[in-house]
C-alpha cells in the first residue's frame, strides 16, 4: 500500500529518503555484501552479542554502491544502506536503520526507534518496540503513490484493479462499539484488521425510522475493502433531516478522533480522508452535511430524501464534495422517490465530480446492503466512488463512467 499526506503521522509515510540514508562513505562499506558489528553470521541480520559489538555507524556506498546486504550489529546506533542496497537490517538495539534509494528490504532491529525505506524500498519493517516504521516513496509494497493519483494525496492497494465489486474484498475485518457518542445515540465502527494503515473512514446516517442493523452489511463490505465504516443511530428513530445532519457531522468528528484516542483499535491508523453516506433521510443529511463541509472527500446517498427539508436541496448548489446519488426507478414515495436524487445532481455545480444512477429494478427499500438490490451493480459502483474519491485511488474511475445495462438514468462528470 502506499499513501501521502505530509501532515498526518502514520505508520508508512512517502517521502525521499532523507540526507542521512541515501548517501553513505564509500570508504566504510565495499562491494556486493557487508556485514557490520561482528559476532555470529551478521549476514542473517542479527547483529553479534553486546559483548562482541557495539558499533555506533555502519554506511554502505553512496550513489555508485551496489551493496546486496548492509547489516548491524546489536547495539549498532544507525545502519544506513547505499541507493542500491538489496537488504539493511538493524541489529536488536539499533536506534535508526535507512535504506538506500533502491533499497528492496528494510528492516528495524527488537528495539530499533527508527526504520526509514529509501526510494524504492519494497518493504519496510520495524522491529519489536519500534515506534516509528516510514516507507520510501515507492511505499510499503514498492508501488509509487503517483501511480494511482498524480498529486500522490491517496491511499493506493494492490495492484491495477480489473474490476468492481459487490462481494467483500480482500481483509478481514472487525468491529467495535463507539464508547461515549457524543452528539448521536449510538455508533458501530467496522475496520479492517489485516490491511496496512492509514485508513479511510465515512459515517453512514440511517433512515426514517431506521437503526443500524437494517444496514450493517455496508459495514463489512466496505471494511474489507481497506475502508472504516461508523453505522449510527440517531437520537431517536423518527428524528428530521436537519438533525441528523448535525448528528453525522458529530459522528465524523468523533470517528477523525479516534486516530488520537490511546484505547482505540483505530489509534495512529486514520488517514485524515472522511466521507459521508446515507439512505433515505440519511441520505438527506449527507446532502446537508457535504455541503457544510468542503474537506469531505466522497458524499453518497441512497435514495435520498430532501422533501421535508429543503435546505437538504438548496445547499447542494454549492456542494464541492465528489458525490454520488443512486437511487431506484421503482421508489414512487415521498421518502426518496419523485426524481429527488435526480434534483440534487442538477444543482451540484459541475465543477464537482458527481454521478447519478438510477437502477431499474430497484425501489426505496433496496438499499439495506452490497447484495440487497436486485441488481449488483449498485455496490460496484459505491465501491469505485469511495475507493476512487474516498481513497483519492484514480485507478478506480474507469469503473464510473460507463452506463450500467440496468440504468434507467445514468449521467456523470466524472472522468478515469
Amino acid at each position: 500500500m502506499t499513501i501521502r499526506k505530509k501532515s498526518i503521522t502514520v505508520v508508512l509515510f512517502l517521502g525521499l529518503i532523507s540526507s542521512v540514508g541515501a548517501c553513505g562513505n564509500e570508504d566504510e562499506i565495499k562491494n556486493n555484501a557487508t556485514s557490520g558489528g561482528g559476532g555470529q553470521e551478521e549476514q542473517a541480520g542479527a547483529g553479534g552479542s553486546a559483548a562482541e559489538t557495539d558499533v555506533s555507524a555502519i554506511s554502505s556506498g553512496g550513489i555508485g554502491g551496489s551493496i546486496s546486504s548492509v547489516t548491524g550489529g546489536r547495539d549498532t546506533t544507525k545502519v544506513t544502506g547505499g541507493r542500491d542496497t538489496s537488504q539493511v537490517t538493524g541489529g536488536r538495539d539499533t536506534s535508526q536503520v535507512t535504506g538506500g534509494r533502491d533499497t528492496s528490504e528494510v528492516t528495524g532491529g527488537r528495539d530499533a526507534s527508527e526504520v526509514t525505506g529509501g526510494r524504492d524500498t519494497s518493504e519496510g519493517t520495524g522491529g519489536q518496540d519500534a515506534p516509528s516504521v516510514t516507507g520510501g516513496e515507492g511505499g510499503a509494497s514498492g508501488q509509487d503513490s503517483k501511480a494511482c493519483c498524480p498529486d500522490g494525496d491517496c491511499i493506493c492497494r494492490g495492484e491495477e484493479p480489473v474490476a468492481s465489486s459487490n462481494e467483500n474484498g480482500p481483509y478481514q475485518y472487525e468491529s467495535y462499539v463507539m464508547p461515549s457518542p457524543q452528539g448521536y445515540r449510538a455508533g458501530t465502527v467496522y475496520y479492517p484488521t489485516d490491511a496496512e494503515p492509514p485508513f479511510a473512514a465515512a459515517v453512514f446516517c440511517p433512515p426514517l425510522t431506521g437503526v443500524q442493523i437494517m444496514y450493517a452489511a455496508w459495514g463489512p463490505f466496505l471494511a474489507s475493502w481497506g475502508i472504516v465504516l461508523e453505522t449510527i443511530d440517531t437520537i431517536t428513530p423518527a428524528d428530521i433531516v436537519d438533525s441528523r445532519a448535525t448528528q453525522q457531522q458529530a459522528a465524523i468528528e468523533q470517528l477523525r478522533a479516534e486516530n488520537t484516542r490511546p484505547d482505540s483499535p483505530l489509534f495512529g491508523k486514520l488517514s485524515d480522508r472522511f466521507g459521508a453516506m446515507g439512505w433515505s433521510m440519511g441520505g438527506g443529511a449527507t446532502w446537508i452535511t457535504a455541503s457544510v463541509d468542503p474537506a469531505l472527500k466522497s458524499a453518497i446517498t441512497l435514495a435520498g430524501h430532501n422533501m421535508t427539508s429543503p435546505v437538504a436541496m438548496t445547499c447542494s448548489a454549492r456542494t464541492a464534495v465528489p458525490s454520488m446519488q443512486l437511487n431506484g426507478a421503482q421508489d414512487m414515495t415521498i421518502l426518496g422517490g419523485l426524481g429527488q436524487s435526480n434534483g440534487v445532481y442538477n444543482l451540484i455545480p459541475d465543477t464537482t465530480p458527481k454521478l447519478l444512477f438510477v437502477v431499474n429494478t430497484t425501489g426505496h427499500f433496496g438499499w439495506s446492503g452490497p447484495n440487497a438490490p436486485l441488481s449488483a451493480n449498485p455496490a460496484k459502483f459505491l465501491l469505485a466512488f469511495q475507493k476512487g474519491f474516498l481513497e483519492g485511488d484514480m485507478r478506480w474511475k474507469k469503473f464510473l463512467v460507463e452506463k450500467p445495462a440496468d440504468a434507467a438514468v445514468f449521467q456523470t462528470n466524472v472522468t478515469p
